[in-house]
């Protein structure tokens, strides 16, 4: 391998090294995303995986997008215990994962817009958490149990 790699080169031995990216873009319409989310390459290496948040805002902003792939899913456990107060969710996302917003406390407000293409909330997804603004796409089929309890 080269001594020296140009960005795209250097996402790429990234992505094939330990499959985490923390570096996000994307051109989402509710500003840049934020800074502190770790996006995890699926196994398929069609898509990505929202796994972590490490940052430090409180209003979250997910990339719909990530190395020219779209961001699919928020992982299982991926905010839990997290401080914040507003996460703003793209339309590439099909699922959120089990226990993903869990004890939130802060978590006030969360944007889906209704071109999503949201389908599945995992078990206990945004359980003990605070949200009093959320509105889901006409198109979620699959909710899990505990899903706000």
């Amino acid at each position: 391998m080269s001594e020296f790699l140009d960005k795209s080169g250097l996402q790429l031995y990234a992505q094939r090294t330990n499959n985490i990216i923390r570096d996000v873009y994307s051109n989402s319409p509710y500003g840049e995303p934020t800074q502190g989310l770790v996006y995890t390459l699926n196994a398929d290496e069609t898509s990505y995986s929202v796994t972590d948040y490490s940052g430090t805002s409180s209003s979250v902003i997910i990339a719909n997008q990530k190395n020219g792939l779209p961001v699919t899913s928020i992982g299982e456990n991926a905010f839990r215990d997290k401080s914040i107060t507003s996460v703003v969710i793209p339309d590439n996302i099909e699922e959120i994962g089990g226990n993903a917003f869990k004890a939130c406390l802060e978590l006030k407000e969360v944007v889906i817009s209704p071109s999503s293409k949201l389908r599945t909330l995992h078990d206990s997804c945004f359980e003990a958490s605070r949200v009093e603004k959320l509105a889901f796409p006409e198109g979620l089929t699959n909710v899990g149990s505990s899903v706000f309890s």
